[in-house]
């Protein structure tokens, strides 16, 4: 199997992430095959049967399209790192001029030309004092939400999730 996936790539022109991409399975699995530690399903030996026998003309084909949507993707990552950057500003100005409701809102609607109405935020009032609270809520509900100044807002990016009415933003770790 790794001969005939070596000639496959060479033929095509792609690296291993598109050559996976365009077989339909996944780069670790790709892996898997080229080692032999794993036997490809007939619906994969069909994806790389119809490859092989693919002539110049789809061959070139296959290599545009493989480039067209690696162009896509790379503006898409451009896109939200362009996006993460305006959050770590707003998130900066955030702290410098957020005095109560009217800012609050002000701040939320600026974020929400870059961040969707269900990003993940979290509010905490009376820190390390009694009755403290928290909660989590939407970033459409935090433009409404009445704070002050014993209030701490936090707003997620892109990755954030609620678990269990908390605000969590994966970094490799596994929640169980």
């Amino acid at each position: 199997m790794e001969d005939r996936l070596n000639a496959l790539k060479d033929k095509l022109g792609v690296q291993w992430n598109e050559l996976a991409q365009l077989i339909g399975i996944s780069v670790p699995m790709l892996g898997f095959l080229r080692r032999g530690e794993r036997n490809p399903s007939p619906k994969v030996l069909l994806s790389i049967k119809t490859l092989e026998d693919s002539d110049s003309s789809t061959t070139t084909s296959t290599k545009s399209e493989v480039q067209h949507w690696k162009a896509r993707a790379q503006a898409a990552e451009a896109r939200a790192a362009v996006a993460e950057e305006k959050l770590k500003l707003v998130n900066e100005a955030l702290s410098f001029i957020l005095q109560g409701t009217a800012k609050l809102k002000e701040a939320c609607d600026l974020m929400l030309r870059y961040k969707t109405p269900e990003t993940v935020c979290g509010i905490v009032s009376q820190i390390g004092r009694d009755g403290e609270t928290s909660r989590t809520l939407t970033l459409a509900e935090l433009r409404n939400t009445k704070v002050d100044m014993f209030t701490t807002v936090f707003v997620g990016n892109s990755q954030t999730k609620e678990i269990q009415n908390h605000m969590v933003t994966p970094r490799g770790y596994r929640y169980e």
